[in-house]
């Protein structure tokens, strides 16, 4: 599934703010922290660094969750065809994160499409705080803009990463 971009003279403006091509390890630092939902909100999503490994973790009930999902980067490959714009793929970068879909760091201002309330049509949005949690199920596009909010809270000690069934 690819995203939907608006007009690409529009993407322009946007992109001239992000003006240096983002790397794999950049991009696994850029996407560190705890996200909420609105501005100064109260975190829900954590990506952290853990081991070596990037990881992501929810809260339930107030509480972070002692479990964990390993992140996936998305290569710049993977964006371009994604996006359909190979100058906002490299400009942008993104995780794999179980339970949200995708956490995509881009430029401020990017325009993209979500399917409107009767997924027979796309409704255009613009980024507004750099960081969009995209999900796709069939064809229903859903997307959010992730605000960084300062760390809330420590987690339980370090995870233990479940077991793989035999």
């Amino acid at each position: 599934m690819k995203i939907r971009t608006v007009a690409a003279s529009s993407l322009w403006l946007g992109l001239t703010f992000f003006a240096n091509t983002v790397s794999a390890n950049d991009c696994r630092d850029a996407l560190l922290g705890d996200f909420a939902t609105e501005p100064n909100g109260k975190a829900g999503l954590r990506i952290e660094k853990i081991d070596g490994k990037i990881i992501s973790r929810m809260k339930s009930n107030g509480a972070w969750m002692a479990e964990f999902n390993e992140t996936q980067v998305i290569s710049p490959e993977q964006l371009a065809k994604f996006f359909d714009n190979e100058e906002l793929a490299a400009r942008s970068c993104g995780l794999g994160v179980a339970g949200v879909g995708m956490v995509l760091k881009m430029p401020i201002g990017t325009a993209y499409e979500v399917s409107s309330p009767t997924e027979k049509s796309f409704v255009p949005k613009r980024t507004k705080s750099g960081f969009l949690a995209y999900a796709a199920q069939g064809f229903a596009v859903s997307a959010v803009d992730l605000y960084q909010v300062h760390h809330q809270g420590e987690p339980k000690p370090k995870p233990v990463a479940l077991s793989k069934s035999p």
